[in-house]
């Protein structure tokens, strides 16, 4: 539809028209029930306030919601098979409006629900707690709206939570398949080999989505979790990777991902029974609350350590304190190998706008030298951001 990835656009067309359906047409049809007590819901009493000893609460949560969200496999599946850069920005633009323009007949619904009197509602008869709270929105459309309007509803419910799982499952099978097997462990695998070790993955994958979601109690607390360890292991990476490119290399990351991994750890977890052992500033010790924002901090110490690795390593090698052909074991610095010359077939330099690449069997070979090339670190080429066009540009 808008390039590659065909069924899971056609999938999300779908689906999004499902949600949009569904929710726009829920709402009046709960308004007007004749349970809703319509003068409740001009008190706004259902606002609430924020306490100053929560601000770095708070605060810690706003940054983890807005950065954490960047870095996602599913995100860039879509964003890396559209056509064009310029395509690409104006979707996620447009996405970020539409996730707005969404947000508000959900909200709308929260607010009918709280001046319900939900023990006048046929079928119901029992008020809802504050535990309840995570079942409103399918509450609402199976109790206050007619049985066709809530068909539509809870399949625009259904419909959502698909969307995030069918990507979900898909990205982490196809980045095991692809950057996992065929890189780190059969760099010759043929196409029929790849495709059932994408299959097997997808079951793996699947087997243990479903045994999470079997333990875990709230699907708001998973993804919540999720965005917790992109945004302090993940969001660094991503963003030294685009911004400084030549300035870190694997060393720096691997070093990152343990630092922010540990910290963050360490800084306990409750949900998942973590104890906490670091005691940041301002911990609540009778509610066992981390009040100051731990989690920003751990994605700085693996921000800072990612550079101060990095930096460490090159000036190892580059100053020659340690061979690389001995000790780089990481393949960092290609470029410092005794083999690195323009008749080894495993390291080939490729000048590509300033660029020294190399080819070898087990990465894919540089396939544009045009000013629109799109190349990794040290040289990879991304055959999915190659793109001849002008407009396509980052």
């Amino acid at each position: 539809m808008v390039g590659g990835l065909y069924s899971v656009s056609y999938t999300d067309v779908l689906q999004l028209v499902c949600i949009v359906i569904g929710l726009v047409i829920s709402v009046p049809f709960a308004y007007y029930h004749p349970a809703v007590r319509h003068d409740s819901l001009e008190t706004v009493d259902w606002v609430g306030t924020l306490a100053p000893e929560d601000v770095g609460i708070w605060l810690d949560t706003l940054l983890l919601l807005i950065f954490g969200g960047i870095p996602w496999q599913s995100y860039f599946q879509r964003v890396l098979s559209i056509r064009s850069t310029r395509i690409a920005q104006m979707l996620s633009v447009v996405a970020m409006v539409g996730c707005m323009a969404m947000a508000v007949p959900a909200a709308f619904t929260g607010i009918i629900a709280r001046g319900t009197d939900w023990e006048k509602v046929d079928g119901f008869n029992t008020n809802i707690t504050t535990n309840e709270g995570e079942i409103v929105l399918p509450l609402v459309l199976r109790f206050l709206t007619p049985s066709w309007v809530s068909f539509f509803g809870l399949g625009a419910i259904s419909a959502a939570v698909m969307s995030s799982a069918d990507a979900s499952i898909l990205g982490s099978s196809a980045m095991f398949t692809r950057n996992v097997y065929k890189l780190a462990f059969r760099p010759n695998a043929s196409e029929r080999e790849s495709i059932w070790v994408l299959r097997t993955a997808l079951v793996t994958v699947s087997t243990l989505a479903a045994c999470v979601a079997l333990f875990i109690g709230s699907i708001y607390y998973l993804s919540y979790l999720c965005s917790d360890l992109v945004y302090v292991i993940l969001f660094p990476q991503l963003l030294l990777v685009v911004y400084w490119p030549n300035g870190v290399n694997k060393y720096g990351s691997l070093t990152a991902y343990a630092v922010g991994l540990v910290i963050r750890l360490l800084g306990g977890e409750l949900g998942l029974g973590i104890p906490v052992v670091i005691k940041f500033p301002f911990y609540d010790e009778s509610a066992n609350i981390q009040r100051f924002p731990f989690k920003t901090f751990s994605m700085l110490c693996a921000l800072v350590s990612h550079l101060l690795a990095s930096t460490i390593a090159r000036i190892i090698f580059e100053q020659n304190w340690l061979s690389a052909d001995r000790w780089d074991v990481l393949d960092a610095f290609p470029h410092l190998k005794m083999g690195f010359n323009s008749t080894n077939e495993k390291y080939r330099e490729t000048p590509i706008d300033g660029i020294v690449g190399r080819q070898d069997s087990a990465v894919l070979p540089i396939v544009s030298m045009d000013e629109n090339s799109r190349v990794f670190k040290d040289g990879l080429a991304n055959p999915v951001l190659i793109d001849g066009r002008k407009d396509s540009k980052f």
